[in-house]
């Protein structure tokens, strides 16, 4: 759980960069599975804590392909949201 938590702090920072850049469109979160049940669980979920915070959606999408802890966000599209 502690790995999880970290990853997602993680996936925070960069989101915060993300919408610091002010994306046009649907602003798309890729990320394993595992990592998708964390941040969709419960009535209080992180999703939700950004959406109040940012008051934007950001869409969660599951993608099995990727590492436990591999991640990137998409604007529109499919154009990936290069964060290096």
């Amino acid at each position: 759980m502690n790995a999880t938590i970290l990853l997602t702090d993680e996936i925070e920072r960069d989101l915060e960069f993300v919408m610091q850049s002010r994306p046009k469109g649907d602003l798309f979160l890729r990320v394993h599975p595992y990592i998708d049940a964390y941040l969709r669980k419960g009535l209080n979920s992180t999703r939700m804590k950004w959406f109040w915070k940012y008051n934007k959606w950001i869409r969660i999408i599951p993608h099995s392909d990727y590492q436990l802890s591999e991640y990137r966000f998409f604007v529109g599209n499919d154009d990936e949201i290069r964060l290096n």
